[in-house]
C-alpha cells in the first residue's frame, strides 16, 4: 500500500519484461540463425511457425509464475526481518539489471547502437559490425577494425552482472546465518569474568591477531570481546543508564500503544545496565544493520569492478582467458584476507589500549568476579591508565589518515565509511569472478579440464563463504562500538528475548 511498495513492484514488472525480451531476442536469434532481423520485422517468422510462437509464450509465461512464486515465498519467510530488508534490496538490484537489458535491447532495435569504434587489429581478432547478431564484422585493408554493439556479448556482460547480484544475495544470506550463531557464542563468551579469561593467574596475555581473524586459540579471542565489552560499559555508562530510564520506557511503551505496535520489552533497571549489557545481542542487531548498509553499493565500488573486469585484458597478450581466470582467482582471497587481517589489528589495537584501566575488571556481566585479580604490565597499561585520567578513550587509536573529501579518503585504512567501500568492492569483486567463471565454465574446461573448474569454484567461494563472514563480524565489533544507535543498546539491555537464539543463554547467566 505504500508509495515505496509500488515502486518496488513497479520496478519489478519493469525488470521481468526486460527479462522477457532478453530471452525472446535470444531464442528468435538462435532460430533464425542471422541475427539481424528487428523485433518488429518478426512477423514473417511468427506466421511461419506458429507452434514455435506458442510454446515460447508458454515458457516465458511459467517462467514468470516461477519466479513470482519464489519472490512471495522468500517475501513471506522473511517478513519483518533484516533478511527481508537484505532480500528487497537484493530484488530491486536484480530488477534494475533487467531494466538496463530492456533498455539497451530495446536501443539496439532502435539503431541507437549502431555506432562504430574504428581500432587496429591483427588477423583473428573478433570483429562485431554493430548490427547486434554478433556473427558479422567489417576490415578494411589497411587492418583497420570497426567495434560495435554485439548483443551476444552484451548478454554475456549481462549474465555476468546477474551472477554476480545472485552470488552476493547468497553471500548476505550466509553472513546473516554467520552473524546469528556469532552473536550466540558471544553472549556465552562474555560470561568468563576478565581476569579469569586474562589467562594463567589473572596475568593478562594479549590476544594474536590471529585468534582475532580465527584462524586458531579461540581464548585469545574470548580475551579480545571481554574487554571490549568492559570498554564499552565504561565509555557508554551514561548512555546504558539513560537507555534503562523508567521515564524513556515509559514513554517507549505509550507510543508503541499509540502507533498499534507490540509493546518494548522489559529493560535492566538504571542501576544494573552495565552489568546486563550484552555484547552478544549487541552484535546481533548492530551485525544485521551493518549488513544492510553494505547493500548500498556506491559508484566508487562499481568503478572498481570496472576495473576488475579489466584485467580480463591480460589474455591479449598472449595467455588463453582461462589461464588468466586461474591467475586472477588468487586477487579475491588475497584482498580478502589482508582486509581481515588489517581489521583484526584495529580490534586488537582498541582491546590494547583499554585493557589497561584501572576499573576494567569491574565491570565484568552480570558482575562476574575473576578467580585470580587482573595483571596488565606496565607497558600495555599505560594508554588505559590514560583513558581513566581523561585522556584519549581507546577507539581514538583509529583516527583516519586521509582527510575527508579527497581523492584517497576511499583508501584510508582506518574510516569506518571507507572501511565500508573498501569490504563491498572485496566481496563484490569475489562475486563477480564466480561469475565469470560460471560463464566461461566450458571455456575452463575445455583449455584446463573439469578440476580446474571445480578449484576455480572453490577459490571463488572461500573469501565469501570464510573471510568476508568474519570481516564484517570484525568490522562491527571495531567501528560499531565506538558511537553505537540507540535501538542497539535497547537490544542489548532487552531481558527477555521471547525464546529467541539468548534465551537460553540469558537463562543459564542467571542460574550461576
Amino acid at each position: 500500500g505504500s508509495r515505496r511498495d509500488l515502486l518496488l513492484e513497479g520496478t519489478w514488472c519493469v525488470g521481468m519484461g526486460g527479462a522477457r525480451w532478453v530471452l525472446w531476442l535470444s531464442l528468435a536469434a538462435a532460430a533464425e540463425g542471422a541475427g539481424d532481423v528487428k523485433l518488429w520485422e518478426l512477423g514473417g517468422e511468427v506466421e511461419r511457425r506458429p507452434k514455435t510462437v506458442f510454446f515460447l509464450f508458454v515458457m516465458v509465461t511459467l517462467l514468470t509464475l516461477g519466479l513470482e512464486w519464489l519472490k512471495h515465498k522468500a517475501e513471506h519467510a522473511t517478513e519483518g526481518t533484516k533478511r527481508g530488508a537484505a532480500l528487497s534490496a537484493i530484488f530491486s538490484e536484480l530488477m534494475m539489471i533487467g531494466v538496463v537489458s530492456f533498455l539497451l535491447i530495446l536501443a539496439a532495435e532502435l539503431g541507437v547502437t549502431d555506432i562504430k569504434i574504428s581500432s587496429s587489429c591483427g588477423p583473428g581478432d573478433w570483429i562485431a559490425d554493430g548490427s547486434g547478431s554478433g556473427s558479422g564484422g567489417n576490415e578494411t585493408g589497411d587492418g583497420v577494425c570497426f567495434f560495435g554493439f554485439d548483443v551476444l556479448l552484451f548478454e554475456y556482460a549481462h549474465l555476468v552482472l546477474f551472477f554476480m547480484g545472485i552470488t552476493y544475495g547468497l553471500c548476505i544470506q550466509v553472513v546473516f546465518g554467520y552473524r546469528r550463531r556469532s552473536a550466540t557464542k558471544i553472549a556465552h563468551l562474555q560470561q568468563t569474568p576478565l581476569g579469569t579469561a586474562a589467562g594463567a593467574r589473572g596475568v593478562f596475555v594479549a590476544p594474536s591477531v590471529a585468534s582475532i581473524m580465527g584462524l586458531w586459540d579461540e581464548k585469545g579471542f574470548k580475551r579480545a570481546l571481554v574487554v571490549l565489552r568492559n570498554a564499552m560499559v565504561i565509555h557508554l555508562e551514561k548512555e546504558l543508564r539513560s537507555v534503562c530510564h523508567p521515564v524513556e520506557y515509559r514513554l517507549e511503551q505509550a507510543h508503541a500503544v499509540v502507533k498499534g505496535k507490540p509493546c518494548p520489552l522489559p529493560r535492566a533497571v538504571p542501576n544494573d545496565a552495565t552489568s546486563e549489557f550484552c555484547l552478544g545481542r549487541f552484535t546481533h542487531k548492530a551485525m544485521g544493520d551493518t549488513l544492510l548498509d553494505l547493500l548500498h553499493v556506491t559508484p566508487m565500488v562499481w568503478l572498481g569492478i570496472i576495473g576488475f573486469s579489466a584485467l580480463n585484458l591480460i589474455h591479449t597478450l598472449g595467455p588463453g582467458l582461462a589461464q588468466v581466470l586461474f591467475g586472477l582467482a588468487f586477487l579475491p582471497i588475497v584482498t580478502s584476507l589482508f582486509q581481515l587481517m588489517r581489521l583484526a589489528r584495529q580490534l586488537q589495537a582498541v582491546v590494547l589500549a583499554a585493557v589497561g584501566h584501572p576499573e576494567i575488571d569491574r565491570y565484568n556481566y552480570r558482575d562476574g568476579l575473576s578467580v585470580h585479580p587482573l595483571e596488565v604490565s606496565a607497558e600495555l597499561s599505560m594508554q588505559g591508565r590514560g583513558w581513566a585520567c581523561g585522556g584519549l578513550h581507546p577507539w581514538e587509536v583509529l583516527t583516519g589518515c586521509c582527510a575527508e573529501g579527497t581523492a584517497l579518503d576511499s583508501l584510508d585504512p582506518n574510516d569506518p565509511k571507507a572501511l565500508a567501500r573498501q569490504i563491498q568492492l572485496a566481496v563484490f569483486c569475489s562475486c563477480f569472478f564466480l561469475g565469470e567463471v560460471a560463464m566461461l565454465s566450458l571455456l575452463i574446461v575445455e583449455q584446463l579440464g573439469v578440476a580446474m573448474l571445480l578449484v576455480l569454484t572453490v577459490l571463488a567461494l572461500l573469501p565469501l563463504v570464510w573471510f568476508v563472514p568474519r570481516m564484517i563480524l570484525l568490522f562491527t565489533l571495531t567501528h560499531a562500538t565506538l558511537k553505537p544507535r540507540r535501538e542497539w543498546l535497547i537490544y542489548a539491555l532487552t531481558l527477555e528475548d521471547s525464546g529467541g537464539i539468548f534465551s537460553a543463554t540469558r537463562a543459564a547467566a542467571a542460574a550461576a
